[in-house]
This record gives C-alpha cells, structure tokens and sequence, in this order.
C-alpha cells in the first residue's frame, strides 16, 4: 500500500451500535480526497477504529483534528487506487484479509486434489 495525503471533506460522529464498549459510545467517520497516478478519488472511514469517543469528545474531534480542509495520511491499494484505508493498520489488516482468504482457498484446492 502507498502512503498519501487527503484532505478532508467531511467528518461526522456517529453512535457506535457495534457494541464494542459500554456508555453510548462514539466514533468518527471521516470524508476524504486524494490524489494516485493523476486522477482524484473519495474515501471514507472510521478515524480511529481503536478510540471510543463520548458524545463530546467525537464532536470535538469532528471541530479540530478531522475538521474539513485538515489533511490527514491515508493509503491505497496502487492496484487499485480506489481502494483506500485511513491507517496502515487498516491496510495492512485488509492485506491479511486477503492473504488468509487466498491461503485458505489453496489449502481447500490442495484437499480437493489429494480426495
């Protein structure tokens, strides 16, 4: 995946009913453009999938650090650009993802053969 900068289009916070914390938690998604190999793309993710936010606290993320115009480092897929992640470990996770599915179908393939 390559690193790049975005600017920020948009940012909300919205309740997390995912259910990963007590006392109505919070997350924000955040709104993004950025550049790969001359053409402009959109994007769009949870800013920081390991924070749970308060009501406040997500707004006052939403005001300053993912106010629209900020830039933050994104990184895409250079095999498809459109394919985009907030976070290296966003990126590097969907890179595992993917990995695994394809170890697991070779290893499905190489049972198949052997019956």
């Amino acid at each position: 995946w390559i690193k790049a900068e975005a600017v920020i289009t948009g940012s909300r916070a919205l309740e997390d009913r995912g259910g990963r914390g007590g006392g109505n938690p919070f997350e924000v998604i955040v709104e993004y453009e950025y550049s790969a190999g001359g053409r402009r793309y959109a994007g769009a993710g949870s800013a920081d999938r390991n924070t749970l936010y308060t009501r406040e606290s997500a707004e006052e993320a939403v005001a300053g650090r993912f106010a629209a115009g900020n830039t933050l480092d994104i990184y895409y897929d250079p095999a498809d650009p459109a394919n985009s992640a907030l976070g290296l470990s966003d990126a590097s996770g969907r890179f595992w993802q993917a990995a695994l599915a394809v170890i697991g179908l070779l290893m499905l393939a190489s049972t198949r053969r052997k019956a």
